[in-house]
C-alpha cells in the first residue's frame, strides 16, 4: 500500500535488544505478487502502465529499464514513457514522452541512452541526474537507425544507420518495379571527439534477392527493406556481429577489411544446427556474445513451425560451421510470441531476462533450469528489457537500512533519515511508496529541498501483529525546473520485529548531546550514562571521514572535522552492546 507523508506527534524511539536478521533480495524485500498487484499505481500518473507482477521468486538484483508505449498497431491508447522499474514493478524513474523511445539502457560509462522518436531522429545521452548531456547520429547517410546505440569501453560510439539507394527493381526480379527506394544498412564506429573512424555497409557484400521474400515484398513499388539489421554486437577486437531480422541471419564481419567472415541462417547459410534442438531462429533480435564464448539472442520465430518465441544460447563451431543449442527458454506453461521487437540478456548471477517485444506478458526473468524468477505484464510494448545496478546521484539518504530490531506489537518505533540534494537547483520530494502497512512517514510532504542541503524524514515503524517486516521505502522526488511529466525515487530498506515479550524501555541515546551544528569543525558529544558507543562521521555521498569508540568511562567527546570541506556530514552513534543507534546531521560551515 502507497503512503502520503502526514504530520504526527512525535513518539519516542523504543529499546532496540537486537539487531534484526533479514535477507534483502534484488536489493528489495522478498514479497508475493498477489500483495503487490494492486498497490503499484498510488501516487503515479494516471497514463503510467499498469505493472502486474505475475512471478516473484528469487530474481537478481537490479533494475529494469523499459520503454512502455503504444505504436504500430499494438496497445494504441498507450502513453510512451522511460521507466526504471525495481522487481516489484515500482518504478524508481519515469519520464513521459510525446513519441514512442527504444533501446532505453545503461552504457559502460555510466550514461543512460534512448533513442528519442521515430525514424530519422536521434540516439539521446542522459547522465545520472536524468538530464540530456548530448545526443548521437549517424553521419552523411540516409539516416540514424534507432535499433541500437553502443558505447564502448574505450568510450568509441557505434550506431546503426540506413543507407538508403534508388534501385530499378525490374531488372533485379521478375515484377520489380523502376526507381524503388531501397534501404541498406549502415554502421558507424566514431572516436571519442565524435569522428567516424569506421564505418560498413550492407551494399556490396549482401544482396537484394537474398532477404525472406515472404516477409519483404522485392516488388513493392516504393520502398523496400531488405536487411532491417537490429543489433550489432562486438565478436573480437577485429569482428562484430549484426543481426539481420529481413534475412534470418547473423552476419560477422571483419573491422579490418569489411568482408564478411561468415553468414549464419538464412538463405545463405553456412551452417549446420546440429543436436536435441536444430530449429534455429527466423525473424531475430538483439544478438549477444556471452563471457562464455556462446551467443544469445531473442528468436521471434517467424517461421517455425509452431509460432512461438524464445531466448536461444547456441554455441558455435567456427572450424566445422556447426551451431548446438545450449540452452532455449520457452514461456512456461503458455508460450509467448513477440512478433516484433524482443531482446535476451545474460545477468551477472547466471540468470536470463527476456523481453517479449509485442508478446505479452512483456518482460521474464529465466533461471538457468528455465524456470521463472520474474514476470511482469502491462498493457503496452517495450522494444527491449535490460536489468542493470542504478543509483541515481541527484538525492541520497544517510542509510541504506532503517533497522528498528525488536518491539512490543502494541508499541511504535521511529527512526530519522536524511535525504539530502546533490542537484544544482531545488528539489521537491513528494510521496512515499510502501509494500506492507508497517511502516510510515510523519513529516509532511511535499517538501523543498534546496541544493546541497537535507530533509530529515521520520519514519515510523507501526507492527500491530507479532511477526518480522522487512520492506523497502521508495521516495519520489521532482526537479522543480521539469516541464515533463518525470520523477526519480531512492530506496530504502527497512526492518523491525514484533513479539509479546519485548521491552518498553526508553532509549537512552535520546539523551545524547552533539553540539555545536552548524560547526568550523569540532563536534562535542555529552552522554549521561555508562555505555560504550562506536561512532563513524560520513559525509552526504557515504564515504567514512571519522570512525572509533568512544568507551564507558567518557562522558564528553569531541570530533574534528576541520580539514574536511564545508557541507553536511552525519555522525551515527551506536550503543554497542543492545545495536541500538542514533544519527545526528552536522552543518559544517
Amino acid at each position: 500500500m502507497s503512503y502520503y507523508c502526514k504530520n504526527k506527534e512525535r513518539i519516542t524511539v523504543r529499546y532496540l535488544n537486537r539487531l534484526a536478521s533479514f535477507v534483502i533480495i534484488s536489493g528489495l524485500l522478498s514479497l508475493g505478487p498477489s500483495k503487490l498487484n494492486a498497490q503499484i499505481q498510488s501516487g503515479l500518473p494516471e497514463t503510467f502502465p499498469e505493472i502486474q507482477v505475475n512471478v516473484y521468486d528469487n530474481p537478481e538484483p537490479g533494475y529494469i529499464f523499459i520503454t512502455p508505449c503504444g505504436l504500430w498497431g499494438h496497445f494504441p491508447d498507450a502513453s510512451h514513457y522511460l521507466a526504471i522499474l525495481d522487481n516489484h514493478g515500482m518504478p524508481v524513474f519515469y519520464e513521459e514522452l510525446e513519441r514512442p523511445a527504444f533501446d532505453f539502457k545503461l552504457q559502460p560509462d555510466g550514461s543512460l541512452t534512448f533513442y528519442d522518436g521515430g525514424y530519422d531522429w536521434v540516439h539521446q545521452i542522459m547522465n545520472a541526474s536524468y538530464d540530456i548531456e548530448s545526443s548521437d547520429h549517424i553521419i552523411g547517410y540516409s539516416g540514424t537507425d534507432f535499433h541500437e546505440f553502443k558505447i564502448l569501453d574505450n568510450g568509441h560510439h557505434l550506431l546503426l544507420g540506413y543507407e538508403d539507394r534508388i534501385v530499378d527493381m525490374d531488372t533485379v526480379v521478375p515484377g520489380g518495379q523502376p526507381g524503388v527506394t531501397v534501404r541498406g544498412t549502415l554502421i558507424q564506429e566514431k572516436d571519442t571527439n565524435g569522428v567516424v573512424i569506421w564505418e560498413w555497409s550492407s551494399w556490396g557484400h549482401l544482396e537484394i534477392t537474398e532477404t525472406d521474400t515472404a516477409n519483404v515484398d522485392l516488388t513493392h513499388p516504393s520502398f523496400i527493406d531488405y536487411v532491417h539489421a537490429n543489433a550489432i554486437e562486438p565478436d573480437t577486437d577485429t569482428s562484430i556481429m549484426i543481426s539481420c531480422r529481413n534475412m534470418h541471419e547473423i552476419t560477422r564481419i571483419s573491422r579490418v577489411t569489411g568482408d564478411v567472415i561468415w553468414r549464419m541462417g538464412g538463405s545463405q547459410n553456412e551452417f549446420s544446427f546440429i543436436g536435441n534442438d536444430t530449429l534455429g531462429f527466423s525473424g531475430q533480435h538483439d544478438i549477444r556474445k556471452l563471457k562464455n564464448g556462446n551467443c544469445l539472442l531473442f528468436d521471434n520465430g517467424w517461421h517455425h513451425p509452431e509460432q512461438v518465441s524464445s531466448a536461444y544460447e547456441f554455441q558455435i563451431d567456427e572450424v566445422n560451421k556447426t551451431v548446438t543449442t545450449v540452452k532455449r527458454y520457452r514461456s512456461q506453461p503458455e508460450d509467448i510470441t513477440g512478433w516484433i521487437m524482443g531482446s535476451s540478456q545474460r545477468l551477472p548471477g547466471g540468470n536470463t531476462l527476456v523481453g517479449w517485444g509485442s508478446g505479452v506478458p512483456n518482460v521474464t526473468e529465466f533461471k538457468p533450469d528455465g524456470t521463472k524468477a520474474l514476470e511482469f505484464e502491462f498493457e503496452s510494448v517495450s522494444y527491449r528489457a535490460y536489468k542493470f545496478p542504478w543509483k541515481t546521484n541527484l538525492i541520497s539518504g544517510n542509510t541504506d537500512t532503517l533497522d528498528f530490531g525488536e518491539i512490543h506489537f502494541e508499541n511504535e518505533a521511529e527512526q530519522d533519515l536524511y535525504v539530502t540534494n546533490h542537484y544544482d537547483s531545488d528539489i521537491e520530494l513528494t510521496w512515499m511508496h510502501t509494500n506492507t502497512e508497517k511502516y510510515h512517514c510523519t513529516t509532511d510532504l511535499p517538501a523543498l529541498i534546496e541544493p546541497g542541503d537535507s530533509l530529515e524524514l521520520t519514519i515510523k515503524f507501526l507492527p500491530e501483529e507479532v511477526g518480522e517486516f522487512n520492506d523497502v521505502l521508495t521516495i519520489y522526488a521532482e526537479k522543480l525546473n521539469q516541464t515533463k511529466v518525470s520523477a526519480f525515487a531512492i530506496q530504502v530498506m527497512v526492518c523491525g520485529s514484533a513479539s509479546e515479550d519485548a521491552s518498553v524501555t526508553e532509549i537512552h541515546l535520546a539523551d545524547v548531546e552533539v553540539f555545536p551544528s552548524p560547526t568550523k569543525g569540532i563536534i562535542n558529544l555529552k552522554k549521561p550514562g555508562r555505555y560504550q558507543l562506536s561512532y563513524s562521521i560520513t559525509n552526504v555521498n557515504g564515504y567514512s571521514i571519522l570512525s572509533g569508540n568512544i568507551g564507558q568511562e567518557k562522558k564528553e567527546f569531541r570530533f574534528d572535522i576541520s580539514a574536511e570541506a564545508p557541507g553536511i556530514y552525519f555522525l551515527r552513534l551506536v550503543d554497542n552492546l543492545t545495536g541500538q543507534y542514533t544519527v545526528k546531521r552536522i552543518i559544517k560551515h
